[in-house]
């Protein structure tokens, strides 16, 4: 036999307008012949109503969220729903505006809908971020939304096919593959946490593997250390084009200056492949031993801590490298300013404004590594790696190269093997310091670890770490 239940459903009160002009969304409930109704709180356009669904329409012309909303509204149905069947099943009486009246004792959730942009500040919070991390995430969740083409953005009506289109957007909108693959990969974490907390029960990236559908770029690939020498040679021709010291002095403190991205470069690798934050941060007062004779006899020794690790790392200069060019102006620098480069400002006086700064000074020695189109105003420039193969094929035309001492000769038949990929980003410093010196005869996994101020893992720790300046002097002599 049958049983006869009441019909429940959203219904857009068109005889009731409200001050913006929209009209409300009820809940109505139909029983026994008679009729109760309440707001669920949210109101729309007639023309955004669908008659058919009972809910609000989606895609173009549809509110904001409507998606989410709709989600809402059929929660608020099956509430309804479930406190009619409940009377049903225990076989009570029960009325129209009795259903009506238990909806109001029904909790709320205690999982809250989270909106995106609220939900990256919940996350940010509670794992503790770096101000690096969360300045990358904000950027994703700015990218996101300007992609969505929405103001607010809820968790649950973010589909994998919204993560799919987001990837292609990305690239249509002209960002490298790696930054396409950050991008998700910081999205991806977001929703993982979601999940984790329970705010939604599964993530648009379970069936998305980011890896196999973009394939990650190595522009960080090492350098050899022939190509590095021929390099420090090209560096060298390019300053006598400048001129006196007071020319060399301005563009080499100038961050957007083509001196300013080869020094910083050839510095990170000269100081054991010191990342940029690190070089940044580097200052006469982090610095243990600043102790060198100015007849080049001894050796520049600095001790500093690694911003990503906190590892104590010791730097150490020799005299044929803290007496050379690349050093002289930024030594003199840090003696009056403090810190070694020219990147913070006097009104840098919070992290997250030095973070700022290093992303800037980053982002420009990048742009003058492998070039960028025309910025602010200033001219589109072809790159510092292009430019030094064209200058290696252009010297070879005329004279072999050779560097005796590191047994070096570059002549028309092997020029190519000497090129720097003009894709290769300042990163690759740090790389090429590590590669070089573990291809070095008698180098070792522990002595690596400890120049480059990472912990010794997996079968490196049973490679006793370098001891004393004495035993890091020796490693770094082994590159000559």
């Amino acid at each position: 036999m049958k049983v006869e239940k009441a019909t429940i459903k959203l219904v857009l009160r068109t005889n009731k307008v409200l001050s913006n002009g929209n009209h409300p969304i009820m809940i109505r409930v139909n029983w026994g012949g008679k009729r109760a109704e309440k707001s669920t709180g949210y109101s729309c356009k007639k023309s955004q109503w669908n008659d058919n669904t009972s809910f609000l329409k989606e895609g173009k012309g549809a509110i904001d969220n409507a998606k989410q909303i709709n989600i809402v509204l059929a929660q608020k149905i099956k509430n309804a729903e479930s406190i009619r069947n409940d009377f049903v099943l225990r076989g009570e009486p029960y009325s129209a505006l009795e259903i009506i009246n238990r909806l109001d004792e029904i909790n709320p959730s205690s999982k809250p809908i989270y909106e995106l942009q609220d939900f990256k500040k919940v996350y940010q919070v509670k794992k503790h971020l770096r101000l690096e991390t969360i300045g990358s995430i904000n950027t994703t969740v700015m990218n996101f939304t300007r992609f969505m083409n929405k103001k607010k953005i809820f968790l649950t009506e973010i589909t994998k096919t919204d993560v799919e289109s987001f990837g292609r957007w990305l690239t249509n909108e002209g960002k490298k593959t790696n930054t396409v693959i950050t991008t998700l990969r910081n999205l991806s974490a977001l929703f993982s946490y979601a999940v984790e907390i329970g705010a939604i029960k599964e993530s648009p990236f379970t069936n998305f593997k980011i890896g196999t559908k973009y394939r990650q770029e190595s522009h960080k690939q090492p350098i050899s250390i022939e190509s590095i020498e021929l390099f420090k040679y090209y560096w060298m021709y390019y300053m006598t084009t400048l001129g006196g010291d007071k020319r060399i002095y301005k563009e080499a403190m100038t961050i957007s200056s083509k001196l300013f991205a080869m020094n910083v470069f050839l510095m990170s690798y000269e100081l054991q492949g010191l990342a940029m934050v690190d070089m940044a941060k580097l200052t006469t007062s982090e610095v243990k031993d600043f102790e060198y004779s100015h007849d080049g006899k001894g050796y520049l020794i600095i001790t500093t801590h690694r911003s990503k690790t906190g590892k104590e790392v010791t730097i150490v200069l020799t005299p044929d490298l803290y007496n050379y060019p690349l050093f002289k102006f930024y030594i003199e620098y840090m003696r009056e300013n403090n810190h070694l480069l020219p990147i913070f400002r006097k009104k840098d006086d919070t992290e997250k404004k030095q973070i700022s700064r290093i992303r800037y000074a980053t982002e420009w020695v990048n742009r003058k590594l492998h070039g960028h189109g025309s910025i602010d105003g200033r001219k589109a420039y072809v790159g510092i790696w292009n430019e030094f193969n064209q200058w290696l094929t252009d010297t070879v035309e005329k004279n072999v190269i050779i560097i005796k001492r590191k047994n070096i000769e570059v002549n028309k038949k092997n020029v190519k093997s000497f090129f720097i990929a003009e894709d290769t980003t300042f990163y690759a410093a740090r790389h090429s310091f590590a590669s070089n010196f573990i291809n070095s005869e008698g180098a070792t996994a522990g002595e690596l670890a400890s120049l480059l101020g990472r912990n010794v893992s997996g079968i490196d720790r049973y490679i006793a770490e370098l001891g004393g300046i004495k035993k890091i002097i020796d490693a770094r002599n082994k590159m000559k």
